[in-house]
């Protein structure tokens, strides 16, 4: 019984139903933060009450001005303009100098063919050497199984601390691939 009239003693009381933020913050609420969300919210529930005639709090996401984002510094404001620029601009129609200008069949099969490429060949490689088709998972597992039971191989990776399997296929990707 002590016990427990000690523990309604207690100065601190659990408070509950608060989210915190990353930062250790209480999150913010409208329904408790914001006045004017409050009042809304209680005239919905039937309570009558004078809605104030001002603007959201600041962290408030139905304030027209700061949309939520708190209080506005120079660059959140400029960066807020740029995104207002960007999208007049995107929503505008194209002007005659930006639309294309192709009207035939021919001017369009012309503009869509295909153009040659150049292949910078490294120094190392002469240009009668070709590269070799794309080897096969069936090709990889062969030649792991072939490297790995090779005693020559064996004894010279027994040392280090991979797998033998994934030592293979790496010899096998530097002779081959790289």
């Amino acid at each position: 019984m002590t016990q427990r009239t000690n523990r309604m003693k207690s100065p601190t009381k659990k408070r509950r139903n608060i989210q915190p933020t990353l930062t250790g913050e209480v999150a913010f609420d409208s329904i408790k933060d914001c006045v004017i969300c409050r009042a809304r919210h209680q005239i919905k529930m039937g309570i009558t009450v004078r809605v104030p005639k001002r603007q959201h709090d600041k962290r408030c996401p139905l304030n027209s001005t700061t949309k939520g984002k708190g209080v506005l510094h120079s660059h959140t404001v400029a960066c807020i303009e740029e995104g207002k620029r960007l999208e007049k601009l995107f929503n505008a129609p194209l002007d005659e100098s930006e639309k294309c200008r192709i009207t035939t069949q021919g001017e369009l099969n012309a503009f869509f063919v295909p153009k040659p490429t150049t292949t910078n060949m490294p120094t190392t490689m002469t240009t009668t050497q070709k590269r070799a088709a794309r080897p096969m998972a069936e090709d990889f597992a062969r030649a792991v199984e072939s490297k790995a039971s090779d005693a020559e191989f064996q004894r010279r990776h027994s040392r280090s601390g991979a797998p033998l399997a994934i030592m293979a296929l790496a010899d096998y990707v530097c002779e081959h691939i790289i």
